[in-house]
C-alpha cells in the first residue's frame, strides 16, 4: 500500500527514477505472491525507464523479467510488455 503512495507521487512529479524503483519494488513482491503477470508488467516498466536513464540497475531487471515470464504464457507475457511500454510512453510524453 505505501508503495503505491509513493508511485502516486512520483508519477505526479515526474521522478522516472523514483518510479522505477518502486515499479521494481513493486514487481518483487508480486512475485512473492506469485502474481507472475503483475511482476512481469512492473519490472518491464522498471526496465524501460532504467534504460531510458542509462541506469546499470537495467541489468538485474532483465534477469527479473526472465524469471517472472518463466511462469506466464507468451500471449500473457506480451500483453504484460505492451500495456507496460504503453505506460512508460504516456508517462514520458505527457506534459
Amino acid at each position: 500500500k505505501e508503495y503505491l503512495k509513493a508511485l502516486e507521487f512520483e508519477e505526479r512529479y515526474r521522478d522516472y527514477q523514483g518510479i522505477a524503483v518502486t515499479k521494481a519494488q513493486i514487481g518483487l513482491i508480486e512475485k512473492e505472491l506469485f502474481n507472475f503477470p503483475e511482476a512481469v508488467e512492473a519490472f518491464t516498466i522498471a526496465l524501460e525507464l532504467f534504460k531510458r536513464l542509462q541506469s546499470p540497475n537495467a541489468a538485474p531487471l532483465e534477469a527479473a523479467i526472465k524469471a517472472a515470464a518463466d511462469m506466464v504464457d507468451l500471449a500473457t507475457f506480451k500483453e504484460c510488455q505492451k500495456q507496460a511500454k504503453g505506460y512508460v510512453e504516456q508517462l514520458t510524453t505527457t506534459e
